[in-house]
């Protein structure tokens, strides 16, 4: 019967890859937050200008 080798890590690596994996979620978090602000800044800017074409056109032709 063969001997299963198990690896060894050192506690270093345990705690580097532990590490890397807390920047990794703090950097997935800071670009999820920045999209989303993105993404509402532009619909609002959107809405705003279709409101202001809207208001436009409606004045037009009331006058």
């Amino acid at each position: 019967m063969e001997e299963i080798k198990v690896m060894q890590f050192e506690r270093s690596d345990v705690l580097r890859q532990r590490r890397l994996k807390n920047q990794l979620a703090v950097k997935e978090f800071r670009d999820e937050l920045l999209f989303r602000r993105i993404m509402t800044g532009g619909v609002i800017v959107t809405l705003t200008m279709l409101g202001f074409l809207a208001g436009e056109i409606t004045a037009s032709i009331l006058l």
